[in-house]
C-alpha cells in the first residue's frame, strides 16, 4: 500500500471511532436525562421501570397533609403518588369496585377509621402486617390496639386525636388529680379577685367525645380490642355509680345541654373565662392567649375512675393494589408507610392537626398528651356496634338532665342488641 492509500486509510479509521465515539456519548446522556427524568427505578435488563402508588383517604381535613406527603415522597423517590379522597360511608364500597373491576385505579394504601377495621379485614382489603420489635416499639400501645382485630395487626396506626383536658394556669397553680378537688376549689373561689372568670368548669356536654370519661372505666364493649362482639357488658354498678357522680355535676355547675356551643368554650377559655374545661387536641392550637397546661383528666373520686375515648386513623394495605402486586415496584409501597409512619411524623403535626402515634414525649404538652392516648379507648369495631356511639351520646344527655339513671341504662343497653 502507498503512502497515499495508507494515509486515507488511517483518517477512515479515525473518522470512525470518532463518530463512535459521538454516537456513544450521546447515547449515554440520553439515558441519564431519561432515567432522571422518569418515575421508578432501572431494572435488570436496564428499563425503566414507571412506579406509582394509588392512595385513598376519607377525611376531608386530611388534604393538606396528603398533599405534603405526595409532593416530598415524589421528590425524595421520583415515584407518583395518585391521591384520592372518597366518602367515608362509601370507601370500601369504593374500595371493592376498583377492586373487581378496575385494579388499575384501586388504591394500593388508604387511610381510614379504625372502628371500621373490621369492614376492611373481613372485606379482604387489608393486607396482614409485621412490624419490626424495634419499630413496635415506637408506637403508642393504645395505636397498636386500634390497629388489631383477631389477634394481629391488620393495619399500620397513622395519628390520632383525642379530648384533653386543659386549665388556667393563672387561675389554678397545680392540675387536680378528681374532680372532687376541683369542686373544693370552685366552692372556695373568690369571684371578687377574678371578675372575667364566668366559669369554673365548663365542656361541651352534648357531645360524647367528652362525656364518654365518665363512664369509659366501666363500659365494656368488644373487649380490649374492640372486636368481641360477645363481650359486652354496659349495664353494671360501676356504670350507674360513675353516671350518677356525672349527673352530680350538673347539679353544680349547671351547663345547659341545649344551649352550650363548643366554639364559646374553646374561645372563653382562651379568654381567660374558664378555669377548666376538655378541648378536642386539635383545638390546642387556638390557645393563643391564655397561660395554660395539658393534663391527664381528673378521676372522678379516689375510688370512681375516668378513661376518655380516643380516634386513631389507620393506613391499610390493600392486596388488590396495582403496585401492591408488581414484584418490580412494591418496594415502593413499604417506603412510602415507613415514610408515613415513621420518616414524616412532622407533617402529621403541621398539617393536619393530628398526633403522630409513633411516641414523641419532646415536651409536657406532647407527654400530656400521650399519657392520655395511652390511657384511653377507641370505638368498637364490630360492624353492628356502628349505633354505639349515638346511642351512649342519647344515654349521657339524658343522665345530665336528670332523667332516671336506671332506666336509661336499660334503654341503652338494649338499643345495642
Amino acid at each position: 500500500m502507498d503512502k497515499k492509500a495508507l494515509k486515507k486509510a488511517v483518517i477512515d479509521i479515525v473518522l470512525m471511532i470518532l463518530i463512535g465515539c459521538v454516537v456513544i456519548g450521546a447515547t449515554i446522556v440520553y439515558n441519564r436525562n431519561y432515567k432522571k427524568k422518569s418515575k421508578g427505578k432501572v431494572l435488570n435488563n436496564g428499563a425503566v421501570s414507571v412506579a406509582s402508588i394509588n392512595i385513598w383517604f376519607c377525611d376531608d381535613s386530611l388534604k393538606p397533609y396528603i398533599r405534603n406527603i405526595k409532593k416530598s415522597f415524589e421528590k425524595d423517590y421520583q415515584v407518583k403518588i395518585n391521591s384520592k379522597y372518597v366518602d367515608k360511608d362509601t370507601l370500601f364500597e369504593s374500595i371493592n369496585e376498583a377492586n373487581k373491576n378496575n385494579r388499575k385505579a384501586a388504591p394500593d394504601m388508604y387511610l381510614f377509621p379504625s372502628e371500621k377495621l373490621e369492614s376492611a379485614y373481613l372485606g379482604g382489603m387489608s393486607k396482614d402486617i409485621k412490624l419490626s420489635d424495634e419499630d413496635m416499639s415506637k408506637l403508642s400501645e393504645t395505636g397498636i390496639v386500634a390497629a388489631t382485630y383477631d389477634g394481629k395487626m391488620r393495619a399500620y396506626p397513622i395519628m390520632f386525636e383525642e379530648p384533653v383536658f386543659v386549665y388556667n394556669k393563672d387561675l389554678s397553680s397545680t392540675p387536680m388529680k378528681t374532680f372532687d378537688e376541683i369542686l373544693a376549689y370552685a366552692k372556695e373561689f373568690d369571684n371578687t379577685k377574678f371578675p372575667n372568670v364566668t366559669d369554673i368548669l365548663k365542656w361541651d356536654v352534648k357531645e360524647l367525645q367528652y362525656n364518654y370519661a365518665f363512664a369509659g372505666e366501666y363500659l365494656n364493649f368488644g373487649g380490649k380490642y374492640g372486636d368481641n362482639a360477645e363481650e359486652v357488658d354496659v349495664n353494671n354498678l360501676n356504670v350507674k355509680a360513675a353516671l350518677t357522680y356525672y349527673n352530680s355535676l350538673n347539679n353544680y355547675f349547671a351547663t345547659d345541654i341545649n344551649t352550650v356551643n363548643y366554639d364559646s368554650i374553646v374561645n372563653d377559655f382562651n379568654d381567660g373565662k374558664i378555669v377548666y374545661t376538655m378541648i378536642n387536641s386539635k383545638d390546642l392550637k387556638k390557645l393563643d392567649k391564655v397561660n395554660y397546661e395539658v393534663t391527664k383528666i381528673p378521676d372522678m373520686t379516689d375510688i370512681l375512675k375516668t378513661r376518655t375515648l380516643s380516634f386513631t386513623t389507620l393506613l391499610a394495605v390493600n392486596p388488590y393494589g396495582k403496585t401492591v402486586r408488581d414484584d418490580n415496584n412494591k418496594e415502593y409501597v413499604d417506603k412510602l408507610i415507613s415514610y408515613m409512619l415513621f420518616d414524616k411524623t412532622d407533617i402529621v403535626e403541621k398539617k393536619s392537626d393530628y398526633i403522630p402515634c409513633v411516641k414523641n414525649n419532646t415536651d409536657n404538652t406532647k407527654k400530656a398528651i400521650y399519657e392520655q392516648y395511652e390511657a384511653s379507648i377507641g370505638l368498637p369495631k364490630f360492624e353492628y356496634a356502628s349505633g354505639f356511639y349515638v346511642s351512649l351520646e342519647i344515654a349521657m344527655g339524658k343522665v345530665w338532665e336528670g332523667k332516671n339513671i336506671d332506666e336509661t341504662v336499660a334503654e341503652f343497653e338494649n338499643s345495642l342488641k
